[in-house]
Formats: C-alpha cells, sequence, structure tokens
C-alpha cells in the first residue's frame, strides 16, 4: 500500500547538527523551538494554549537507511528498532513530547526540543497520557 503525506510545517530548533540533539527533549527543558506551519493549517491551532502538552508527529529527514537490528546505545545489547527511539525507522516518523509555550498565529512555540532545525512536521495531537 503506497502512503503519501506532507508536511504542515517545519521545526525550526536551535539544533543544526544530529549529533547536537538531546535524546529526549526533557533532558534540556529550557531552549525554546518553533514550529511554523502553513498559513492553510494555522486554524488548527485553535484551542491549543500555552502550557499545554502535545505531541509532534515529524519525519526524520535526515536520517540514514533503516536498520531492524542494531547494537542498543547503553548497554550494547541487540536491539530491535520498533524497542528503539532511533531515527533509522522504515517510515523516518518520529515523535515528541513537548509543552506550548506561545502561539502566534501559525507559529507555536515549545520547549523540550529533540528535533532537527528543518525538520518536516507531519501532524500535532494533544498529549493525553498521565504523568
Amino acid at each position: 500500500m503506497q502512503i503519501t503525506m506532507q508536511s504542515i510545517g517545519t521545526v525550526h530548533s536551535q539544533y543544526r547538527q544530529k549529533k547536537d540533539i538531546p535524546r529526549q527533549g526533557f533532558h534540556d527543558e529550557n531552549p525554546i523551538a518553533s514550529i511554523h506551519l502553513d498559513e492553510a493549517y494555522a486554524p488548527g491551532l485553535l484551542g491549543l494554549s500555552p502550557g499545554d502538552k502535545i505531541v509532534v508527529l515529524f519525519y526524520f529527514h535526515e536520517a540514514e537507511a533503516y536498520e531492524l537490528t542494531f547494537p542498543f546505545h547503553r548497554s550494547g545489547e541487540m536491539r530491535g528498532v520498533f524497542s528503539t527511539r532511533s531515527p533509522k525507522r522504515p517510515n523516518g516518523i518520529g515523535l515528541s513530547h513537548v509543552v506550548v509555550t506561545k502561539i502566534q498565529g501559525p507559529v507555536l512555540e515549545f520547549r523540550n526540543v529533540d528535533m532537527l532545525d528543518g525538520t518536516p512536521v507531519l501532524d500535532i495531537k494533544p498529549d493525553i497520557t498521565k504523568d
């Protein structure tokens, strides 16, 4: 089955190189990043407010070819890609839990960034997980 998606916007962050990105955004809460939505999608931000937790689905646009198994970075044990957050995935889809800090027009600012500058955004959803 062929599935086609297009970006709804782009992440702008301080991370210009993959090596600089934290493994999880909550490890470094201070940097603020933003998603610049295409104008056509700006009305979709209605109902979001600063302080809201959201999930950003994005495309790993600079990931190398995927690997189904590889040595896990922490322990060295062999792991399957679906048991990790590796960007080397068959479909290159990433997921980040972030906190909204500001919304102005088609621009959504957030903290807990773990995405490369220029990352294409596929979707935004409310984070309904329990703390």
